[in-house]
């Protein structure tokens, strides 16, 4: 070259070179350095500088744009983004929007926090760590894969509420359903008890009631209906087959006190009536006419003996 030394070179003022400059070993610079043009270099660049961030404008290393990494990047400390872009269409990154895109995934050893809300396009999957205190929408099926069995105390289960459930549609269930309160409600109206619902209610087996039964209107049975306990109807009772009173209590003497049959006012039968053991008419009317005594007969009466 035009110069050439054996030692060193020591330049007082600033250098201008209008060509390439190749650096065979290392270069140390106590000041800044300030290019027009692009840095290539060919193996590691160390910033040992170890201000941290606070800003876009502080740090070790700061740019005015964009930074492009090839391949993968670990930070010992914080990532900060100040960007405010809202998430509302993933796109293909670059073209998606948000503050923060990837094209590929994202893993997350700790916990996750979000102020604003989740959109999933594709099937959400939740460990045993789950989602809470946030809310959330689904457009689509949501399927648990857990197959826990409900305790029967509900601490455990595939599905846990803190609060209640709302469902707009039908719900179907392949086993038992049980509702447990802490102070179990009785009913008192149709709007009162651990169970209330606003329409009717199928049932295609059998039924265990352990309490009462209160029908505020009409009640059909198709089949038999069997009572071990007392029956009280407020209004009439048509029964359209036959009635069967199994209780075989002889009734007592006055006619009021027992019996397997007590009825409080009178009785009128449209048919026969047979009685296979004796009839007692304990009234003490005197008979004034042929319509007025204890017993009237509007027909003959025949005796065999």
């Amino acid at each position: 070259g035009s110069v050439t030394t054996a030692g060193g070179l020591g330049v007082l003022l600033d250098v201008y070179i209008g060509g390439t400059t190749n650096i065979a070993t290392d270069l140390a610079v106590t000041g800044d350095v300030t290019t027009g043009g692009g840095v290539g270099v060919g193996g590691i660049v160390t910033i040992t500088d170890t201000t941290a961030t606070s800003s876009v404008d502080t740090g070790s290393f700061i740019t005015d744009g964009g930074i492009g990494c090839a391949l993968g990047m670990t930070m010992g400390g914080n990532l900060d983004i100040t960007a405010t872009t809202a998430a509302t269409n993933p796109g293909d990154v670059p073209n998606g929007d948000g503050s923060l895109t990837t094209a590929g995934g994202v893993g997350i050893a700790g916990d996750v926090f979000i102020g604003g809300d989740i959109t999933v396009d594709g099937t959400p999957n939740f460990g045993s760590q789950g989602i809470s205190g946030a809310d959330m929408t689904l457009s689509g099926t949501l399927s648990v894969g857990s197959t826990t069995v409900a305790a029967a105390d509900g601490t455990s289960a595939a599905v846990e509420f803190a609060g209640g459930l709302a469902v707009q549609k039908n719900i179907w269930v392949g086993s038992t359903i049980e509702i447990e309160e802490g102070t179990p409600t009785d009913s008192t109206s149709t709007t009162t008890g651990s169970f209330v619902t606003n329409g009717g209610a199928g049932i295609a087996l059998d039924t265990y009631i352990g309490g009462n039964i209160n029908v505020a209107a009409s009640a059909t049975v198709g089949t038999t209906l069997a009572v071990t306990g007392a029956v009280t109807a407020s209004s009439t009772v048509g029964v359209t087959g036959v009635l069967t009173v199994s209780d075989s209590t002889t009734a007592s003497a006055d006619g009021t006190t027992s019996a397997a049959t007590l009825v409080a006012g009178g009785v009128g039968v449209g048919d026969n009536l047979v009685v296979v053991n004796g009839v007692s008419v304990l009234g003490s009317t005197g008979a004034t006419s042929t319509t007025a005594a204890d017993l009237t007969v509007a027909g003959g009466v025949g005796i065999v003996e």
